[in-house]
């Protein structure tokens, strides 16, 4: 700044030094007009010593008040920009807060909300630490007695039954390790009146802005009054249940008690029909004797049936089989009966089938059994043709179509067909007889094997019912042992026991093989069986299963064990007890084959000649 200053003052005495000899000239020489008086140097050395400090001075003084100005302007700059600033912080100060106190007042209204909500609510909103110190809980725990000052500072487990202590406990350890399951959890909480009540809730995590688990907050519903309805239905289901189990055993009891007589009804009724020399009146009569038993016996495996698929007893036996045979057999089963009402009889392959499937033959037998016979039953001229086509598309499926010529059925009635115990005519005039349970037994069945049964019919036109099932392809299957196989059985001699507590099935089924070279051994119950034979080797052994002091399912053990001359004998029950429960405890017992009651003699004398020949 001096030098500043010294530069400046240097400037100023020069001009000024310049300016006065100048005027020191111009004055001397003419306005005085003496030349002589005009001494530049002097001049010039006059107001160098007297200019030189006045201009520094001067100098100095404008230099300190310019910047002094300057100053001045500066601060002024710097105080308004300080006032706007100022001003701006006033407003952004004021605009926040505006904005906290309307945040506040909605937190204030939120909170109003959630605390009105929460001090409304029915379910009960509880807040716990991560061990288990209740918080929080919203006043609709009075509810339960307890006011929330009751239980705030308190520890859940408190108040928790015994029974949930451990897995409540093993819970919130694993929520607050794993984080909260998506599950309603149940758990039951003293009242404090006494008793229990079961609450439901589903907890979530609360965690601080480290991210830190801090607590558990879950809300609470009462289910007391769904846990009661839960036990009572329930304790309901294991009483239908029950009923069910009791119903079953009565229908299978019953339908033992009903084959019993009919064994020897449809036996000997049918050896008195073969016997030469019968007047035709007497071979009708017995000839209805024959059919009546039938009819009674087909109703008693139609409600067997039925009460097993009431009671989801019933197991399919899938297996291989040949299908061309299968479908010749099962219809050559009702060849008779069309004959007799003069109906054409035909059967139909659409498109190419497979040598084998692998299905329940004996349950898909006993569904186009039933459609067949139906066909026949309410068909009275023309005819009844059975198709089946095979579909690869969804691993396989078998397709059959019984249709006939016969009175249809209305729109109406086509929608109850397959409803359990419904008939088209249930009038007292009706011509057709049945328990109205074949058609429910049969949609029960095909459902079981995967598939679906259905009707196309119009009234006075004829029907086409259809079924379809689950039957994927095979590579070979084996026919069953009755198929195919006549009337020429191969008895070689041999010597049976036959074991039965009621004469008349023992003096039917000797009758029954008295044409073959046997020797027969009868005993009346399965102590008599055991002893004999303990000292009689035997070829074969007939046993009863229900019999007084010792059953057929006893006798067998004991042979098996006891016996060394019959350990290997085969023995085929011959009992009225038909479910597959009653089969496989007979081949449980070592039991080798099951014949049924009412005895069939093709079945009979199948058997025996199959299982002869290990003799």
């Amino acid at each position: 700044m001096l030098l500043r200053k010294l530069g400046a003052t240097a400037l100023v005495v020069s001009v000024t030094t310049l300016l006065v000899i100048a005027v020191s000239y111009v004055v001397d020489v003419f306005v005085l007009r003496s030349p002589n008086d005009y001494t530049p140097l002097s001049t010039a050395i006059i107001t160098v010593l007297v200019g030189a400090p006045i201009g520094f001075i001067l100098i100095s003084l404008h230099f300190d008040v310019r910047q002094a100005q300057r100053r001045l302007t500066d601060s002024i700059a710097e105080k308004d920009r300080a006032a706007v600033e100022i001003q701006f912080r006033r407003q952004e100060a004021e605009r926040a807060q505006a904005e906290a106190e309307f945040a506040l007042e909605q937190l204030r209204e939120s909170e109003a909300r959630y605390r009105m909500l929460a001090e409304r609510a029915t379910d009960m909103i509880l807040r716990y630490d991560t061990t288990g110190m209740i918080e929080y809980i919203s006043p609709s725990i009075r509810q339960l007695g307890y006011g929330p000052d009751d239980l705030v500072g308190q520890n859940m487990s408190v108040f928790l039954h015994p029974d949930d202590l451990g897995p409540v406990h093993r819970r919130r350890v694993e929520t607050l390790q794993e984080g909260p399951v998506n599950e309603l959890r149940e758990v039951r909480v003293r009242r404090k009146g006494g008793g229990w009540v079961w609450l439901e809730g589903s907890p979530a995590l609360i965690r601080d802005d480290s991210a830190t688990v801090i607590g558990v907050v879950t809300v609470l519903r009462d289910i007391t009054e769904r846990k009661e309805m839960e036990d009572e239905l329930r304790r309901q289901r294991m009483a239908a249940d029950a009923s069910n189990v009791a119903k079953a055993e009565f229908v299978a009891n019953m339908s033992h008690e009903i084959r019993t007589p009919l064994t020897g009804v449809i036996g000997f009724a049918g050896l008195l029909e073969r016997m030469d020399g019968l007047p035709e009146q007497a071979r009708r009569y017995i000839s209805r004797i024959i059919m009546g038993g039938q009819t009674l016996l087909s109703i008693v495996n139609d409600v067997l049936d039925f009460s097993r698929l009431d009671a989801g007893q019933i197991e399919l036996d899938p297996h291989a089989f040949d299908l061309e045979p299968f479908l010749k057999d099962t219809v050559d089963l009702v060849l008779t009966d069309a004959g007799k009402k003069g109906l054409d009889l035909r059967t139909e392959l659409r498109g190419p089938l497979p040598a084998a499937v692998r299905a329940d033959s004996g349950r898909l037998r006993q569904v186009l059994l039933n459609l067949l016979s139906n066909a026949i039953k309410f068909t009275d001229q023309g005819g009844v043709t059975v198709s089946v086509s095979y579909q690869k598309e969804a691993g396989g499926r078998l397709r059959f179509e019984v249709t006939d010529t016969g009175v249809g059925v209305s729109a109406d009635h086509a929608s109850r067909l397959f409803q359990r115990f419904t008939q088209v005519d249930g009038s007292n005039t009706r011509q057709h007889g049945g328990a109205g349970l074949g058609l429910a037994i049969s949609k029960g069945l095909t459902e079981m094997m995967g598939g679906e049964i259905g009707v196309l019919s119009e009234e006075g036109q004829g029907s086409t019912f259809w079924f379809t099932i689950s039957a994927p392809t095979e590579a070979g299957g084996d026919l069953e042992a009755e198929a195919g196989q006549a009337e020429d059985w191969r008895i070689a001699p041999m010597r049976i026991m036959i074991v039965d507590d009621v004469a008349v099935n023992r003096e039917l089924v000797s009758t029954l093989l008295s044409p073959f070279d046997l020797q027969l051994t009868e005993a009346s119950n399965g102590a008599e069986a055991v002893e004999a034979a303990l000292h009689t080797s035997f070829d074969l052994i007939l046993m009863d299963l229900q019999m007084p002091g010792m059953d057929g399912l006893a006798a067998t053990r004991a042979i098996r064990a006891n016996s060394e001359l019959n350990r290997r004998t085969p023995i085929l029950a011959v009992s009225a007890n038909v479910l597959p429960v009653h089969v496989e405890a007979c081949r449980q017992a070592g039991m080798n084959d099951h014949i049924g009651k009412p005895i069939n003699p093709r079945e009979l004398l199948t058997k025996i000649d199959r299982w002869g020949l290990h003799a």
